[in-house]
């Protein structure tokens, strides 16, 4: 059969049209179905009755972006420049968030503040990993905000990460009084796709001295967002604080904040590169009165590595995005990084020992 050059000009135009259509429908979707969650009372499924902190005894707490269970040491993730864009299968998944809750387990953690927890996602095999952490966790209280509700993301084509829901918690074996989700800021247009929504959580805890303890569980923006949303997300979380001081309360904010906390790590651990670009200092001067920044004994632990190769100790990028923040009135005991060769998720824990 033989087709002439007018057929196959009219089937060109007719699969360029085709894709043009295709990509108008999904960019819809993306931007219809990409709504801001906003700031919500978070509710209390657990309830057991749990005792107050007390005063004078050491209390432990831990902060760790658990990577949504996909991390493997030697996994590689394509916005980092690596490969990999899911989880490698269910077993994976559940083999890491169990290796997670068994470290929590050893270290005798009091309180957990988890980021980066799925609660369903084609990236994570649809395990809902926040069910099996309160479900190993039951003699602890709980509470959960939905970071982000993403729509499906087709990228990378040969294997897209699709769409995922995802948050952060928290794990007591104190009582855990109001929370709430506070929505940050975020970049407009195409960035906001890039990387979501964001939000942190402010929870009351009650305490046998009288005050009020106001725990933050933090994850701030990474890959969407310049250098003015960054600044916005940080002026606004120091805002916050600021007011609970005010108050005559104290505070203890951990989480993943995206920013090199000591302000030095990126050139310590790798040398002078303009990797990880968005890995900046944090801006410790936005911070109010009274709030400081809770200094490892083990700053050669890194907490970060970079996804776009295996990691190599020695060789791999590293940094010190995640830790804790505590007012004037926390007395602090320890502070560690412990080094768990990102086995697990791309993340080391970081723990600290305090007193109220």
């Amino acid at each position: 059969m033989h087709i002439n050059s007018k057929s196959l000009f009219k089937v060109a135009i007719g699969a360029f049209i085709f894709f043009d259509i295709s990509l108008l429908a999904y960019a819809a979707y993306v931007y219809g179905t990409n709504r801001r969650i906003g700031d919500q009372t978070l509710p209390r499924p657990n309830t057991a009755s749990f005792p107050p902190i007390p005063k004078g005894k050491s209390i432990r707490i831990a902060t760790w972006n658990t990577g949504y269970g996909a991390y493997s040491n030697d996994y590689t993730f394509f916005m980092d420049g690596g490969k990999e864009s899911r989880a490698r299968s269910v077993a994976e998944v559940e083999k890491h968030i169990a290796g997670i809750a068994l470290v929590l387990e050893d270290e005798r953690v009091d309180i957990a503040l988890l980021q980066e927890v799925d609660t369903d996602g084609d990236r994570s095999c649809h395990v809902d990993e926040w069910a099996y952490y309160t479900k190993r966790f039951s003699s602890f209280d709980n509470v959960y905000a939905s970071n982000y509700d993403s729509p499906y993301l087709f990228w990378p084509p040969t294997d897209p990460i699709g769409k995922a829901k995802s948050g952060i918690g928290i794990l007591s074996r104190y009582a855990i009084g109001e929370s709430r989700r506070v929505s940050l800021p975020i970049s407009g247009g195409f960035k906001k796709v890039v990387d979501l929504d964001r939000c942190y959580t402010v929870s009351t805890f009650r305490t046998e001295s009288g005050k009020n303890l106001y725990i933050y569980n933090v994850h701030l923006t990474a890959y969407g967002g310049g250098d003015d949303i960054a600044r916005a997300q940080i002026a606004m979380l120091a805002q916050d604080i600021g007011s609970r001081l005010a108050q005559g309360d104290e505070i203890i904010c951990g989480g993943d904040f995206n920013h090199d906390l000591p302000t030095d790590s990126v050139e310590r651990f790798n040398g002078k590169t303009k990797a990880f670009g968005w890995c900046k200092p944090f801006l410790h001067d936005l911070l109010p009165e009274g709030v400081r920044y809770i200094a490892p004994q083990n700053p050669s632990v890194a907490t970060s590595r970079l996804l776009d190769k295996p990691y190599v100790k020695g060789s791999s990028f590293v940094a010190t995005i995640d830790g804790f923040f505590a007012s004037s009135g926390i007395e602090i005991l320890n502070c560690r990084h412990i080094n768990e060769e990102f086995q697990n998720t791309d993340h080391n824990p970081v723990i600290l020992d305090f007193k109220i």
